[in-house]
């Protein structure tokens, strides 16, 4: 009997399984591996594993790694950041979430702003760093963990007797008890940043029923818990940015936007579904501009950013901000002027893309990895200049990231101030075209 294939919107972000995950190594820079250099590092972290069950799945925050064992372990890494330097640099596993048969995780921290919240940088110490760990279990439950601050020991809050932040499932089952009829199993959950330490989380999940929910981080503007509609076709991933933004990926090759923004549609155009008495949040819009017409095939949200990816290997950058036409920033999907892009072998092309703060990534078909600036702005002061993976100072440059060199990537990673790339150890050989 052949093993049961794994739900599509799992393996849609699932990089790894127990049969590969030995054949994999992981490569950083910039906050994660404290590299400001040209040169990616080896993560660290990796090889201070306190497992020898492999990983297949690594997830970051701004100062977190989680990874996932393939015994099901969920372990969870600290960044020395700033003047945060005690109790830094070392795994912990998560034991309440022992032999929960865990098969997928997402993990984001709050988006602070420490100086404008009146810290200096000798303060770092003080200011609340937590984060929210998401994750999903082979019966298609989740559960929500909130970490800790600097001043204490990397931990979780507690999943036994009465947990702080249910899962899905039992939220709904509080909020609204029909809709668990039709709920299915949670396959995929994306876990986006918060604007404040206290702020209850923001997660958007795929179930198999092919149903999307987003968890709101207040509710003041939405439903604590909201289903989403107006989309076509059955949705394969969700990426959460900054509060209130999301991007859907359907199986007919389209995404969508969810959230506060800039929608160039009436309502009335995207969906004809919409009640009176449905909250603005449950309806996601068609993205339009250079999508149109083209199947998408990836996407990515980092803040209020977003980029899409479409078959012919062409990247599509938008925003839900502010536009500024005259600055190449649009509220609708469209390609990188000339020389501001990737610039990708010829015969090569873009298989997965990743955005983070001022910059995009993108791994290709022969395994090679690309940065460039997204929307041609926004790097973090510091992280930025000629060569370095975390943004090109000037257009036309190189975008490859050289110091891979033979290894052939498979997956990228990027959060603020940081870039991560998963590799295989064993080179492919030559990947260019047959003469």
């Amino acid at each position: 009997m052949e093993p049961k294939r794994p739900p599509a919107a799992l393996a849609a972000v699932r990089y790894a399984s127990a049969s590969n995950a030995e054949n994999l190594e992981y490569y950083g820079w910039g906050e994660v591996v404290q590299c400001y250099r040209t040169r990616c590092s080896e993560l660290a972290a990796m090889k201070l594993k306190p497992t020898a069950s492999p990983i297949v799945h690594l997830a970051a925050s701004q100062h977190h790694l989680a990874a996932l064992t393939a015994a099901g372990q969920v372990i969870v890494w600290r960044n020395q950041h700033g003047n945060i330097r005690t109790r830094c640099d070392g795994w912990e596993f998560i034991s309440d979430l022992e032999n929960k048969g865990v098969v997928l995780i997402d993990i984001a921290g709050p988006d602070i702003d420490r100086r404008s919240a009146g810290y200096g940088s000798e303060q770092e110490d003080q200011v609340p760093d937590p984060f929210y760990l998401d994750a999903i279990t082979s019966n298609g439950e989740d559960y929500l963990l909130q970490g800790s601050c600097p001043q204490e020991h990397v931990r979780t809050q507690r999943l036994r007797d009465n947990p702080k932040i249910k899962g899905l499932r039992s939220t709904l089952s509080q909020i609204n008890p029909g809709s668990l009829k039709n709920l299915g199993l949670v396959v995929q959950a994306s876990v986006g940043t918060i604007e404040a330490p206290d702020e209850t989380p923001f997660v958007g999940y795929i179930t198999d029923a092919n149903q999307v929910f987003i968890r709101s981080a207040t509710k003041e503007f939405m439903d604590e818990v909201n289903l989403v509609t107006g989309y076509t076709g059955m949705p394969l991933k969700i990426q959460c940015g900054g509060v209130y933004h999301a991007v859907l990926l359907t199986d007919d090759g389209r995404a969508w936007t969810w959230g506060r923004g800039y929608y160039p549609l009436p309502t009335s155009q995207v969906s004809s579904s919409k009640s009176k008495n449905q909250s603005p949040f449950s309806t996601c819009h068609l993205a339009l501009g250079t999508l149109v017409g083209r199947k998408v095939v990836d996407v990515g949200c980092y803040g209020e950013d977003f980029v899409a990816l479409t078959s012919d290997g062409c990247v599509h950058h938008w925003t839900h901000g502010v536009a500024n036409p005259a600055a190449d920033i649009y509220n609708f999907p469209s390609t990188p002027a000339a020389g501001q892009g990737p610039s990708v072998a010829p015969g090569d092309k873009i298989t997965r893309v990743s955005i983070g703060v001022g910059v995009c990534a993108g791994v290709t078909e022969q395994g090679k990895v690309h940065t460039w600036r997204a929307l041609w702005r926004g790097a973090l002061v510091g992280l930025r200049g000629p060569g370095t993976p975390l943004g090109r100072e000037y257009s036309g440059q190189q975008t490859v990231v050289p110091f891979l060199g033979t290894k052939f990537a498979i997956q990228v990673i990027c959060v603020a101030g940081s870039l991560i790339v998963v590799a295989e150890k064993k080179a492919k050989g030559k990947l260019g075209p047959k003469k």
